[in-house]
């Protein structure tokens, strides 16, 4: 931006922010508007490598697009379901009764969807402990699905829970990695965007559990 005047600074700033006002307005009423000459716009427009006004605020908005999609992984998990897997997500969490669990971090996301569930009045547990026996043995057999958070689709005690409950529950998982062993062992995998590390200290802003709770969300509005 060190090459380009306050004027043209102020010109950039409102595209990038409102590109879509600036498409529907056109040039003219744009230069009007920020206080400069259609011939400074059309200037900036070759200065960023644009061929004029249009190539220039179509290729902000869809790069605004594609980050905006990066930075939460939700429209383009949420884009790849059929409308079927959307149907049987909706009848698993509607017609039977939940049982989730997450470890650490993802512990949080699963207290967080539990009480969500609870909320609408279906019927939800998060389950405290790992000792799957001991949880068969109490409360488990009331439950018919399971929802699995981990953040690397790799969590050993989520692996376990797995391997003991095939053929007991209908698995509904959310992970960060497509081909992760919890992924692939779900009815219904949702794949969120984020920092698929198995470091329990995440040192890098991880976008995966804000993610989750964001694709829960939207995933509540189809019921």
């Amino acid at each position: 931006m060190n090459k380009f005047n306050e004027s043209e600074r102020k010109v950039i700033k409102f595209i990038q922010e409102n590109p879509n006002e600036a498409i529907k307005i056109g040039i003219s009423k744009l230069s009007k508007k920020l206080f400069v000459s259609s011939s400074c716009i059309f200037r900036i427009s070759k200065k960023l490598g644009y061929d004029g006004f249009s190539d220039m605020v179509h290729s902000i908005r869809n790069e605004n697009e594609k980050n905006k999609d990066k930075s939460f992984g939700v429209s383009n998990t949420l884009n790849i379901l059929n409308e079927k897997d959307i149907d049987t997500y909706i009848k698993y969490l509607t017609q039977n009764k939940i049982v989730i669990y997450g470890k650490d971090f993802s512990a949080i996301i699963g207290k967080y969807i539990q009480k969500r569930l609870f909320t609408l009045g279906i019927n939800s547990h998060f389950i405290d402990c790992i000792d799957f026996n001991l949880f068969l043995e109490t409360i488990g057999k009331e439950y018919d699905t399971m929802i699995l958070i981990s953040n690397t689709g790799e969590c050993q005690d989520c692996l376990n829970l797995l391997e003991n409950s095939k053929g007991r529950y209908k698995i509904i998982s959310f992970t960060g990695r497509k081909n992760s062993s919890i992924a692939n062992g779900s009815n219904i995998p949702f794949i969120f965007q984020g920092i698929s590390t198995s470091d329990f200290i995440v040192k890098s802003p991880n976008p995966f559990y804000g993610n989750v709770i964001l694709g829960f969300e939207e995933l509540l509005k189809k019921i």
